[in-house]
């Protein structure tokens, strides 16, 4: 390379492990501008390109095991610096070891199937592996295999931003909001060399908006053929995190499951499994994230469509809910009669705040149910209070909820698709913690589904069931 020709946009480039590029610069170059738009990255390093931040690891950074502790320990070090905490793209030659894990064979394209024992072997590195677990790009490349390769995304564990001088592109309280967030995905993509027998893509074009400018519904939206982490987090089992919960879950509060939870503090909303920003929260059964509040399908829903509104925030009832998250929440769940309808359905929908020892995070839950069933929903409702002792106020349909219900007073609320709105304020009586989930099981003919944890299935059911929602809803969904 003699310097003299201009190349005619910003090009970057890193070393594989072909003869070409090794003898283009020494092992363990930095990074120089080879000619006008024309920049060798370096080795091993972070470097923020056009407000992107790209971290990149060549072939040379990781021969032998000495050179791959020494690199692997600089880059992590260095992403502990708050500049460079949140990485937007990813480059290393070879593949990370392990990126295959969870994937069924049947989910493999030919052409993976035939490097198998390419990317079992030589061609990938646990280096790369650890450093992606630890990175966690947004999105990670590599070429060392001679196929063209978009892997499901794969969910990282929950990202924290360390307590640092802040970049100027983040306020201090920025960085201070993001430092508990849920999980985003990470997106693996290989590309294949310029010249292969095989005909495979070289090239991959991406759009991508910087992480710190993203807005954290867009950055933590988890996508429908979302996967676990490949990797593995660590072996010894002294270190190892507990596992987390399963949550959205229809009832939370039965004193079995509360003996064996940890104590809620409502002042670190990041334990709470319904906060969609709390480390504890699963995001697996998240169906459509709103600005303030969301959609998730319950865990053990009565019906495939049970689905649950929440705010993303602790609230602890819709009445104590914020005017924006009331609206937002109102809205999903005139989406959610409108999507149901569509399929000749109608809808029970219900709230409880009931009085507990732990402020719980509030859900609205909506249950689609045969339409000729719409009429006797009402008959079930008070039924069963009389059984338990109480009766039900009939409210207009407009009057507004926060005008008969002040903001701490514990209530039950149901309302039905056809019209019916029925109010119980909660005495000093002990309300049934199930009645919401009994009535309808009743109303269906599936007493056996009042119980929650009757109805649980195999997350890969629940993936399904996600991605059939999902598919339902995507012509109503307010976002």
């Amino acid at each position: 390379i003699s310097g003299t020709e201009k190349v005619p946009i910003p090009t970057y480039f890193m070393k594989g492990d072909s003869e070409d590029t090794q003898n283009i610069l020494p092992p363990n170059a930095s990074m120089v501008e080879i000619a006008p738009n024309l920049t060798f990255l370096g080795s091993c390093g972070i470097e923020c390109i056009n407000g992107l931040y790209v971290s990149f690891l060549d072939h040379d950074a990781i021969l032998g095991k000495q050179e791959a502790s020494k690199n692997v320990g600089y880059l992590l070090e260095k992403a502990n610096q708050s500049q460079f905490s949140m990485i937007d793209l990813f480059l290393s030659h070879e593949w990370p070891k392990g990126i295959l894990q969870g994937l069924g064979p049947e989910t493999l394209p030919e052409a993976i199937i035939s490097a198998k024992d390419l990317i079992d072997g030589p061609k990938s590195s646990i280096a790369v592996g650890t450093i992606a677990m630890k990175l966690q790009p947004r999105y990670h490349c590599s070429s060392s295999i001679d196929v063209f390769y978009s892997r499901p995304p794969y969910l990282n564990e929950p990202h924290h931003i360390p307590q640092s001088t802040p970049t100027s592109q983040q306020t201090p309280q920025q960085l201070e909001e993001l430092k508990s967030q849920i999980s985003y995905p990470t997106r693996f993509q290989s590309v294949a060399s310029v010249v292969n027998t095989n005909k495979q893509k070289f090239l991959y074009a991406l759009n991508i908006t910087p992480m710190r400018s993203m807005k954290k519904v867009d950055l933590f939206a988890i996508p429908a053929n979302i996967t676990p982490l490949p990797f593995v987090i660590d072996t010894n089992p002294k270190r190892q995190k507990q596992p987390r919960s399963q949550n959205f879950q229809d009832n939370n509060n039965n004193n079995e499951h509360n003996a064996k939870r940890p104590r809620f503090d409502p002042n670190e909303p990041q334990e709470c499994w319904f906060c969609l920003e709390s480390a504890r929260a699963d995001k697996k059964l998240v169906a459509s994230v709103g600005n303030v509040s969301y959609v998730a399908l319950a865990k053990g829903g009565i019906v495939d469509e049970h689905v649950l509104i929440m705010p993303i925030n602790h609230r602890v009832s819709f009445i104590s809910a914020e005017k924006e998250e009331q609206k937002e929440m109102l809205s999903y769940k005139n989406a959610l009669i409108k999507c149901f309808s569509s399929q000749k359905k109608g809808v029970v929908i219900f709230e409880r705040n009931l009085r507990t020892k732990t402020p719980q995070h509030m859900f609205i839950q909506v249950i689609p149910i045969p339409i000729e069933k719409e009429e006797s929903a009402q008959t079930f409702f008070q039924s069963e209070a009389q059984k338990e002792g109480f009766s039900f106020e009939i409210l207009p349909s407009d009057v507004d909820l926060n005008s008969v219900i002040s903001g701490d007073e514990p209530y039950f609320y149901a309302e039905i698709s056809n019209g019916v709105r029925l109010l119980h304020k909660i005495g000093k009586e002990k309300h049934p913690l199930q009645f919401g989930r009994k009535v309808v099981a009743n109303l269906l003919s599936v007493p056996e589904r009042e119980d929650w944890k009757v109805c649980c299935v195999s997350e890969e059911e629940e993936q399904k069931n996600r991605s059939k929602f999902r598919q339902l809803f995507k012509d109503y969904d307010i976002m």
